[in-house]
């Protein structure tokens, strides 16, 4: 895929992996609407990369209507082609104490990522998955900037690592794709 001038909608996008990987994108010179709920820090980081802010919480249908509307006036099917990529975790592979709720939706989302793609894949839509390990990222954390507040740590995976895995996928030529990595950082501490 040609990023230059692709249309592209990364939710999650005020800060972490959402906001590194809309920031590579528009690097790579595609046209980037970025979605979060608080809009401070949404239109913050929209103008820090110069994308269009679009406030919605994707966990209200009303909201993904709404951002849908604003981004594309046809969805994926109607053009016969498309990208979506689901980022999920590690969590999502394998179970930990106390992790009932997180590690059940991850395998969920792994789940839905695979009927996705089997429903999708006759219509070009290329549906695909990424499982990162730790991440430094302000998940968890009070809002106050794309960037994480924890203190870094140079052995664990950084939130551009994962953007990078994530556009290195859909830059791969339409007539193949990744349909999941997983990427785990080399000797965390």
């Amino acid at each position: 895929m040609d990023l230059k001038n692709a249309a592209v909608l990364v939710t999650g996008a005020s800060c972490g992996i959402g906001f590194e990987t809309a920031r590579l994108l528009r690097e790579r010179g595609a046209r980037v609407a970025i979605c979060a709920r608080h809009q401070g820090e949404l239109e913050a980081a929209a103008e820090q990369i110069g994308s269009l802010p679009i406030v919605a919480d994707v966990s209200k249908e009303d909201d993904v209507l709404r951002m849908v509307g604003t981004v594309t006036t046809e969805h994926f099917i109607g053009r016969s082609y498309g990208n979506i990529i689901n980022i999920s975790s590690t969590a999502g592979q394998r179970g930990f104490a106390n992790g009932t709720a997180y590690c059940a939706s991850k395998f969920a989302l792994h789940a839905m990522t695979e009927c996705w793609r089997a429903e999708l894949r006759q219509h070009n839509i290329r549906v695909m998955q990424v499982n990162p390990s730790e991440v430094i990222t302000s998940f968890g954390e009070p809002k106050s900037s794309p960037t994480p507040a924890r203190p870094d740590n140079p052995s664990k995976l950084h939130a551009s690592d994962i953007a990078q895995l994530i556009v290195s996928m859909l830059e791969m030529e339409d007539r193949g794709f990744v349909t999941e990595s997983t990427i785990w950082a080399t000797n965390p501490r």
